[in-house]
């Protein structure tokens, strides 16, 4: 298991069957989300206070690369393109998302989104991104023919900042603090094409 510890700027590496820690992984600076790239086998963690992605073996624990994120201030949350070799980022500090083609190492693209983005999920099946903020905004863009292009942006609610989505229907699901009743409630949506 691989925990990032935000302002200690570290990740930490559990055994999943004893929960002892295996090592812990120094990045240099706050971290943000860490992400599993199949491809090359590698960790990839945001890290805040560098503004790059760290590329971790997962066997050694040793930094690889780090790979730049310019246009991208504070980079936290992430998604992968694993068929593709993108990742895109969310910019904490200045409300963007970037593409990264991890291949050539470079910022591809940047969008606007809501304030102080948060969670990014990407659904393979659909070429479809969906990136929710703390300010409760939700964004949506498809990867279509090697550009990523904004579908839509609105306001969800107010404290939701999560998201989960079932790859099998492309139903995404938000966590919402306070329903119409005020109590917690789950809304579930389905694509629209």
């Amino acid at each position: 298991m691989w925990t990032t510890n935000e302002h200690a700027g570290t990740e930490t590496v559990a055994d999943a069957d004893t929960g002892a820690v295996r090592a812990t992984v120094g990045l240099g600076g706050e971290v943000g989300n860490v992400v599993y790239d199949p491809v090359t086998d590698r960790m990839v963690v945001a890290v805040q206070g560098r503004d790059d992605l760290a590329v971790i073996d997962p066997a050694t624990f040793v930094v690889t690369d780090r790979i730049p994120t310019p246009g991208c201030d504070h980079p936290h949350g992430q998604a992968l393109d694993a068929a593709d070799r993108v990742m895109f980022v969310g910019c904490e500090a200045n409300s963007s998302m970037v593409t990264v083609d991890l291949a050539a190492r470079t910022v591809t693209g940047q969008d606007r989104v809501g304030e102080t983005p948060d969670v990014l999920v990407y659904d393979p099946g659909a070429h479809r991104v969906y990136l929710a903020a703390e300010s409760g905004w939700v964004s949506v863009f498809d990867r279509r023919d090697g550009r990523t292009l904004a579908v839509g942006s609105a306001h969800l609610a107010d404290g939701s900042h999560s998201l989960a989505l079932d790859p099998a229907t492309h139903h995404t699901y938000f966590p919402i603090p306070r329903g119409a009743d005020g109590a917690p409630v789950l809304w579930e949506f389905e694509p629209t094409h």
